[in-house]
């Protein structure tokens, strides 16, 4: 349980910080900014220590200092070793890419900035918010907060992997960095909605795509589900072992039945004879297709 816990945490950072044009950007951030970077480096030093016992009490000398040298450029194809806190390079600030930054804080251009962010939330959020039934202005304000949590996220993650943060360090840096928008966000939807809301967002991710056709099957039947159809659809396929496992047919089918079953509880009679019946082509889909591709690769390794 905690390890899927942790997977569904992991996915939310992975969504919200999904957009990949604006990682790294931190030139010309307010004092506030720059108290987070004291901190995640002041962090990094003392796990560092931690980790390594000897460094604390040790005086530098002289036969440390490394020879001057000049550094010639090498193509490798090995993997570049993975940097723990405990190896972490001193935390540098003209290394920055500012950018991203720069776009963010220009005053003509931060409108678009802001509205791309919004795109990206209700893209990937808009079925979870609406399913949450709130008020014009506390989903108007939720969504601001989203935005806000997407900027604030990947400018924390930033900042803590250029501090040479890394695994639970530089998830607790995160977890830090969000704390007082996450209450916020609790506040505005309700603290009984609040931990389903975020399993849903998490739901609504992994399967988006299989829902959308789902619901684009249902709707060209004259069958519409609504956005809270969609969402408790998401979190039985998020809930049902074996609903991935496309290689093993049967263990497929039998998920796909239970999902058809459960669904019961909150599709009309007319939308479950056809739910039904899309969860049965499914299942012939994927053993023809396991038919056409097993008789491929014998072809192929018989040649």
């Amino acid at each position: 349980m905690n390890k899927l816990k942790y997977a569904q945490k992991l996915a939310i950072y992975l969504l919200f910080g999904g957009a990949g044009i604006y990682i790294y950007f931190l030139h010309g951030q307010v004092a506030a900014r720059e108290k987070i970077i004291a901190d995640l480096i002041s962090a990094n030093n003392n796990l560092a220590r931690k980790n390594s016992p000897s460094l604390a009490n040790r005086q530098p000398r002289k036969e440390d200092k490394p020879a001057e040298r000049t550094v010639q450029p090498v193509m490798t194809s090995e993997p570049a070793p993975k940097r723990d806190v405990a190896t972490a390079v001193p935390y540098d600030p003209k290394q920055k890419n500012d950018l991203n930054a720069r776009l963010k804080q220009d005053i003509e251009y931060a409108p678009f900035w802001r509205q791309q962010q919004r795109r990206y939330v209700l893209k990937n959020n808009s079925l979870a918010i609406e399913a949450l039934q709130l008020t014009p202005e506390n989903a108007e304000k939720l969504k601001n907060l989203l935005v806000d949590r997407i900027d604030t996220l990947t400018d924390a993650g930033a900042l803590a992997r250029e501090a040479g943060l890394s695994g639970v360090a530089l998830k607790q840096a995160m977890d830090s960095a969000v704390a007082d928008l996450e209450k916020k966000i609790q506040e505005t939807i309700g603290t009984d909605k609040y931990d389903l809301f975020k399993q849903d967002i998490v739901a609504a991710s992994i399967y988006k795509t299989r829902i959308e056709d789902i619901a684009l099957d249902m709707n060209d039947r004259g069958l519409s589900l609504t956005a809270v159809q969609q969402v408790q659809m998401a979190r039985l396929f998020n809930s049902t072992p074996g609903v991935d496992a496309l290689s093993n047919q049967e263990r497929f089918a039998t998920a796909r039945s239970q999902i058809a079953a459960r669904a019961a509880d909150f599709l009309t009679t007319d939308q479950m004879q056809a739910f039904k019946k899309l969860n049965e082509d499914a299942v012939k889909q994927n053993e023809i297709l396991r038919r056409i591709t097993n008789q491929a690769g014998k072809a192929d390794g018989a040649k």
